[in-house]
């Protein structure tokens, strides 16, 4: 077997290194086949790196004079018909082969000293054979392989660091397709020396760059990773990577976050028994989210109260974010409730005694006597008041009457703190009305009853005659009836319209009496009475100015 050489060329060289090596962006391999009768030829590329163009390949160094030929071993020449004559950007003729099968792309190159390269252009990856032969009819070939052209954009996924609800940053990392360059996310670079640079080149003194790629100032701070497959969300939104391949072609990949979430959860207080009880109060925390966790409570949502307190709920929610709640419980009652027995006499009488429930230590509801505050003994004797608070507490109070005699008594009525003359019971209190700016009921029945010993049934009737009860208000001209004994018109002191409290219009009532514009008589007189010296003067009107203006 003859030997066989190969022979390298380099294309575009430099020297380096003193001259010692030769660097070369792309080689030309070929035999050596002076020994070999047939002729041989190399394959040159006008493009070696991935592309979206066209590829041109040419045949170059041939052993030998040759000449490429067709299917049938016919030399194409730039004659040959079915050529296309154009003139390329360096003035040399270009002859294209146009309808021959498996030749389109073929091409012949003639300079101006007449030198012929032959060529092929690739349009998509793909392989075209030169076929040649020399001056003595011996035969060579040489394979074009193009595998570089690429014309399809690059694709990618997106990861992150976490794709559950945090309350840190997320970092979305994009995993492309092929090898690309991102266009738009990378705002700093490092130097061959190892320093930081900005955007325009500038080199950031201090600044370093960690082994995960994060970018930190003089003081140690995290800027932003510059790692430019890299994007950290610090909140929610989206981000578009946009990046090319070597061939050039474009993508985009868009990276969106939605559970970066820094609120803490909100907790909402449910309570089994809200109102006043005098058993265990359980309340129940519910959130304004799903999957939050109470990190105290043995991790339990409901706390019991065995008596009035507070307890504060700790919890976390699935980003990390923590809160608390406090509940409070202060209706829990298990005092029983009091009261205290008030009678209509507490002296020798022969007439019913009607005993009154008082002075009630908190909010009651009686539960025996059809509901009613009040009991009448026709006799001595003693009842039960049953009764019962808010929150279930049971209570009791007796009432005692022991002083009922069944002979006629003599009849007793003493009053205390008031003035009775001719007929009127005077120097009532009343209340007083300043519109639009406060008002103070006057005296009651029940008010006026503590000011009257008696064994004689009091009815107290208004001017209609319609009989009062204990919380309604005397009013000047209110009609007292004192057993079968007598009766008294009472008289609350400057009320003149009879309503129980003074106001401008007793005022105004007074006003016209001085002037004699409208003359006030009987206990209407007397309610304008104020110092009590039986006439009206500057002096009275004074009184009921001042009692309205010092409210």
């Amino acid at each position: 077997m003859q030997l066989q050489y190969v022979r390298i060329t380099g294309t575009r060289t430099s020297t380096a290194g003193g001259g010692s090596f030769i660097a070369a962006r792309a080689f030309n391999f070929f035999q050596d086949m002076t020994m070999n009768p047939h002729p041989t030829a190399g394959i040159g590329f006008d493009i070696t790196e991935p592309t979206t163009k066209n590829v041109t390949a040419r045949l170059v160094n041939p052993s030998t004079p040759i000449k490429v030929v067709d299917e049938n071993d016919t030399p194409i020449t730039e004659l040959t018909e079915g050529m296309e004559i154009t003139t390329n950007d360096n003035g040399e003729t270009v002859y294209k082969y146009k309808n021959k099968e498996g030749f389109e792309g073929f091409e012949i190159v003639v300079n101006a000293q007449g030198e012929k390269t032959y060529t092929y252009v690739f349009t998509k990856n793909g392989e075209f054979t030169f076929n040649f032969i020399d001056e003595e009819g011996n035969k060579g070939s040489a394979k074009a392989t193009v595998d570089w052209i690429d014309r399809t954009a690059p694709t990618a996924e997106i990861s992150y660091s976490t794709t559950e609800p945090t309350n840190k940053s997320v970092v979305a990392t994009l995993k492309p397709s092929e090898s690309v360059t991102v266009l738009n996310n990378n705002n700093y670079s490092i130097n061959e020396e190892g320093q930081v640079l900005d955007s325009e080149g500038n080199i950031l003194e201090g600044f370093t760059v960690d082994e995960n790629g994060y970018l930190k100032d003089p003081n140690g701070n995290t800027i932003t990773n510059i790692n430019p497959l890299v994007h950290e969300f610090t909140d929610n939104g989206e981000f578009t990577f946009e990046f090319v391949d070597r061939a050039g072609n474009r993508g985009t990949a868009t990276a969106r976050v939605n559970w970066i979430d820094t609120e803490p959860p909100n907790g909402r207080l449910v309570y089994d028994k809200p109102t006043p009880t005098n058993e265990e109060v359980t309340v129940r925390i519910e959130f304004d989210e799903e999957g939050v966790v109470v990190q105290n409570n043995n991790g339990n949502t409901e706390y019991t109260f065995t008596d009035n307190g507070n307890f504060t709920f700790e919890y976390i929610d699935r980003a990390g974010n923590v809160g608390t709640t406090k509940a409070i419980v202060s209706w829990i009652d298990r005092i029983s409730p009091t009261a205290k027995i008030r009678y209509s006499t507490e002296i020798e009488t022969n007439n019913p005694v009607t005993a009154t429930l008082v002075d009630e230590s908190e909010e009651i509801t009686i539960t025996n006597n059809n509901g009613s505050r009040t009991y009448t003994f026709e006799k001595n004797g003693d009842f039960i008041f049953r009764f019962v608070d808010k929150a279930g507490n049971e209570g009791t109070a007796t009432a005692k009457v022991n002083w009922i005699k069944e002979k006629p008594v003599e009849p007793v009525f003493e009053v205390k703190n008031y003035k009775i003359q001719d007929g009127f019971i005077l120097d009532i209190k009343p209340g007083v009305v300043i519109p639009g700016m406060s008002e103070e009921e006057g005296t009651t029945v029940r008010d006026f009853k503590i000011n009257i010993v008696t064994n004689q049934e009091l009815i107290f009737m208004d001017k209609d005659n319609k009989v009062l009860k204990e919380d309604d208000i005397i009013g000047t001209g209110t009609k007292l009836k004192v057993g079968n004994m007598e009766e008294y018109i009472l008289v609350v002191k400057g009320d003149i319209d009879g309503n129980g409290k003074i106001s401008i219009i007793d005022l105004a009532k007074l006003k016209l009496h001085y002037i004699s514009q409208e003359i006030l008589t009987g206990h209407n007189l007397r309610a304008g009475d104020m110092n009590g010296d039986s006439k009206v003067t500057l002096t009275d009107l004074g009184q009921i100015r001042l009692k309205l203006i010092s409210k």
